[in-house]
């Protein structure tokens, strides 16, 4: 079991960010993830009020940044003002608000287990899940043939190896 349960996780802050009326601009998307060669502070940037109803005032919007990850761990740590000030400059930047337009509510949540994290070792945890919920399976239901993912699982070394090189501090 101890295969399972050590993952590593990397600590994401998210922060819920409100306006209760954007002006002219408009967020008619998703959001999106920015790429590392960006070299921003935040990992991405969701619009939920632009995919669900009733998340911000009809003339507002809702965001969702994300912050932090393996590679900026560290600003997950950082004091509550100092995340909302790296917030407030992005929104600027990024998002291209006016100076002087400042979001009505910044709220922030703080995750320590966020991003489970795939590395060499995540090839042999998928074989112990895979036999321990094949042997459930069985024992509970006798005619299941649970799917095997030995294929998949035997690719992970390879994976892992090539994410390894890859992979930029």
């Amino acid at each position: 079991m101890e295969r399972i349960s050590n993952l590593h996780y990397a600590p994401v802050v998210q922060a819920s960010v409100g306006f209760r009326d954007t002006g002219a601009l408009r967020f008619d998307a998703f959001g999106g993830l920015v790429p590392s060669c960006e070299k921003k502070d935040v990992l991405g940037i969701l619009f939920p009020s632009a995919c669900f109803t009733g998340r911000a005032p009809e003339e507002g919007a809702l965001f969702s940044f994300f912050i932090g990850g393996v590679k900026h761990a560290d600003l997950t740590t950082w004091p509550e003002e100092e995340l909302k000030a790296l917030i407030r400059h992005e929104l600027h930047t990024m998002l291209k608000f006016p100076e002087e337009i400042e979001p009505d509510m910044i709220r922030i949540f703080r995750h320590e287990h966020a991003i489970p994290q795939y590395e060499q070792s995540s090839g042999s945890r998928f074989e112990k899940t895979d036999a321990q919920v094949t042997t459930n399976c069985k024992r509970a239901i006798p005619a299941l043939r649970w799917p095997e993912t030995s294929k998949a699982v035997s690719a992970w070394p390879t994976v892992s190896a090539r994410l390894q090189k890859l992979r930029i501090n």
